[in-house]
């Protein structure tokens, strides 16, 4: 008979303890699925990730294209005034040029003798009109430009950027998992606190029932006598020590009730 009850005992401590255990990892899996500090510190580790890799993407050549466009209020125009002065040699020499276009050889022959018979006094200063209007640039202006960049020596710049960033990565990493484990203590904490403060209510609550029936009983007695020696004192006793424990019930109901307040806030 002592052996079934100590075998009864143990299954249900074991069972006792297995509810303990499904309930408390699932506080401990809530509680890290809503910290905020948890989820800063992941968000965290993917900004030092996306950081590591902007630091070595810094051995890489770099393509950069420059786009530039202008519209102006109207053309530019490049604007030329004065007159050129032909001498009477070059226009000599126009007029036998102008004899090339003659098809005819010995007229051609004939036309360019006569002309080199004449003195070049013969033949007058000539003056051109050098006025013009030219467009420049137009109104609108479109350049561009393509540039390859390539470090080759940085002096050491770009490896220190690269080591601090996996640096940065993993104290980030490291914080997650410190941050980790401080909601698991601290919900762990809460939780089996949690536990003992109920068992002690429930404890205490039996405890201050037995009292109120005391206190109850030994009013009664005072009241309509009794062979037992009740003094006055002995019922004001129990009726103090029945309000200390109220007192100390009340208190162990709030600080219950504070400790699942904190174990939802982890």
């Amino acid at each position: 008979m002592k052996n079934i009850f100590i075998l009864l005992f143990v299954l249900i401590s074991h069972t006792f303890s297995q509810e303990i255990q499904v309930d408390l990892n699932k506080a401990i899996t809530l509680a890290l699925k809503n910290n905020r500090l948890n989820t800063i510190s992941k968000l965290n580790l993917q900004l030092a990730d996306f950081q590591y890799k902007q630091a070595l993407s810094a051995n890489y050549p770099t393509l950069d294209l420059i786009l530039y466009a202008n519209r102006d209020n109207k053309d530019i125009i490049y604007q030329q005034r004065g007159n050129f002065v032909l001498s009477s040699e070059f226009t000599k020499t126009l007029a036998l040029a102008s004899t090339l276009s003659i098809s005819n050889l010995t007229e051609r022959s004939a036309q360019q003798a006569y002309i080199n018979s004449l003195p070049t006094s013969a033949f007058e200063n000539q003056t051109i009109n050098a006025n013009m209007n030219t467009i420049a640039r137009g109104r609108d202006t479109v350049r561009g430009q393509l540039q390859l960049n390539y470090p080759i020596y940085t002096g050491g710049k770009i490896s220190a950027l690269i080591e601090q960033a996996r640096l940065n990565k993993l104290i980030k990493k490291e914080n997650i998992v410190r941050d980790e484990n401080s909601v698991i203590f601290d919900v762990k904490k809460y939780f089996y606190g949690y536990i003992l403060t109920d068992e002690l209510y429930t404890l205490l609550s039996e405890i201050y029932g037995n009292m109120q029936f005391s206190r109850d009983l030994t009013k009664d007695f005072l009241e309509n006598g009794t062979d037992l020696k009740i003094k006055q004192t002995d019922y004001l006793n129990i009726k103090l020590l029945t309000s200390l424990l109220k007192s100390s019930l009340n208190k162990l109901y709030l600080n219950k009730e504070l400790i699942k307040n904190a174990i939802s806030n982890v």
